[in-house]
C-alpha cells in the first residue's frame, strides 16, 4: 500500500477523486448545468480534502519552522496565483474588453481587494490553500493547549475543534462571511482535526487484515451517506447554508460517511495511474482549472462556439490537461506549486 518512495498510495488515490470532483463541479457551475450528483459531493467534497490533509499534520519542532513550512507549501501558492489570476484578468479585460467569467462578473480595477471582504475574484479555487493555511495555524495552537491538560488531551483537542466548527456552522448558517474565508476556516476545523486523530489513533488508515472488506464497507458507507443525506440536506442551497438541525446532521456526520466511503474505495482499489498522480500533484490542477474553463469560455464565445460543444471539448480538455501541466510545473514552477521551497527550513521530520 506504500509506494517505494514512501507514499500512501490510497492517499494519493482519494486526492485524485477529491480534485476531480473539485473540477467537474466549477466546469458545470461556470457553464450553468445544474447537476444532481454535485449536491451531494459538495457534502464530502471539501470535508475530504481537510480530512486529508490533518492526517499529515506534524508541529515540525517548533511554531516558527512550522509557519516558515505552511508558508512555502500553502500561503506562497495562493499568493502568487492570486496575484497571476488578477494580473491575467484586468490584462485581459482592459486589452480585450473580456470579463472572467460570464456567470460570476467583477470589476478588474478593484479585485486585487475584493478577497478580504466580498470574496469575489477569478480563480476562485484557490482559497482553499488560504484556508488550509488558517487551519493549520490555529490546529497548531489548540494542540498545543491541548497537549497541557495530560491525559485528557485528545478530549480537548475534539472539544476545542468542534467549538471552532460549531462557530463556523453559526456564521454559514445567518449568512455571514469573515475576511479571508475564515468561517469557511472555523467550519471546518473538525473534519480537520478528525483526519489527525484517525491517522494517529486508530487502524483504519492503515494496512490491516479487514482491507480485504474494503470494498464492503465503502457500499455500506455510501449507503449510509445517501439515507443521511435525503433525510438531512437542502440540496437546492449552492451555499451549503445550515439553517436546520437535519442539515446541521449532514454537515459532519454525513460527511464523515462520505468521506469513509471515498477511503474504503481508495484503499480497495489502491491506485489509477493518472488519477493517482493527479491527486499527487493536486495542487496544480486546482490552482489552474478554473483559470483553464475562464479562459476556455471566453474563446469559444469569441469564435461563436455553441455552448454545449464548448462544453464537451472542456471537459475533455480538464481531463487530460494535467498529462502536460505537471511535468511542466514540476519543472519550471515547484516554488509555487509546494514541490521546493522559497523560505529556508530545518531538516526536521
Amino acid at each position: 500500500m506504500t509506494s517505494q518512495t514512501g507514499r500512501i498510495e490510497y492517499i494519493d488515490l482519494a486526492k485524485g477523486i477529491c480534485i476531480l470532483l473539485v473540477v467537474v463541479f466549477h466546469l458545470t457551475e461556470y457553464y450553468g448545468y445544474p447537476c444532481v450528483f454535485n449536491n451531494y459531493g459538495r457534502v464530502f467534497r471539501m470535508p475530504l480534502y481537510y480530512f486529508l490533509s490533518g492526517v499529515f499534520f506534524k508541529t515540525y519542532g517548533g511554531f516558527v519552522e512550522f509557519v516558515k513550512r505552511k508558508t512555502n507549501k500553502l500561503l506562497i501558492p495562493f499568493v502568487f496565483w492570486y496575484i497571476f489570476s488578477v494580473s491575467l484578468s484586468i490584462i485581459l479585460f482592459l486589452s480585450l474588453g473580456w470579463k472572467i467569467p460570464r456567470a460570476h462578473r467583477f470589476d478588474p480595477i478593484h479585485a486585487m481587494m475584493q478577497i478580504f471582504v466580498y470574496h469575489e475574484y477569478p480563480n476562485l479555487a484557490i482559497w482553499f490553500l488560504l484556508s488550509l493555511f488558517e487551519v493549520n495555524i490555529i490546529f497548531y495552537v489548540v494542540s498545543i493547549i491541548a497537549n497541557k491538560c495530560g491525559r485528557y488531551k485528545l478530549w480537548i483537542l475534539a472539544a476545542l475543534s468542534l467549538m471552532c466548527g460549531g462557530v463556523g456552522c453559526y456564521l454559514i448558517s445567518t449568512g455571514l462571511e469573515l475576511p479571508l474565508f475564515m468561517h469557511k476556516t472555523l467550519y471546518y476545523m473538525p473534519h480537520f482535526c478528525l483526519g489527525y486523530f484517525v491517522f494517529r489513533h486508530t487502524n483504519l488508515l492503515h494496512a490491516n487484515i479487514s482491507d480485504k472488506y474494503a470494498i464492503v464497507y465503502a457500499i455500506i458507507g455510501f449507503v449510509c451517506f445517501w439515507a443521511v443525506a435525503r433525510f438531512g440536506l437542502s440540496l437546492n442551497d449552492p451555499n451549503m447554508r445550515i439553517s436546520s438541525l437535519r442539515q446541521l446532521i449532514i454537515a459532519y456526520p454525513g460527511a464523515c460517511l462520505g468521506i469513509f466511503g471515498i477511503l474504503m474505495i481508495s484503499k480497495a482499489v489502491k491506485k489509477v495511474p493518472v488519477l493517482s498522480m493527479y491527486g499527487r500533484y493536486s495542487i496544480m490542477i486546482l490552482v489552474t482549472h478554473v483559470l483553464l474553463i475562464c479562459i476556455f469560455i471566453m474563446l469559444t464565445d469569441q469564435f461563436h462556439i455553441p455552448e454545449k460543444i464548448s462544453f464537451i471539448m472542456c471537459t475533455i480538455v480538464l481531463m487530460t490537461y494535467g498529462l502536460v501541466l505537471i511535468p511542466f510545473m514540476r519543472r519550471f514552477m515547484p516554488h509555487v506549486t509546494a514541490q521546493k521551497d522559497v523560505i529556508k527550513v530545518k531538516n526536521v521530520g
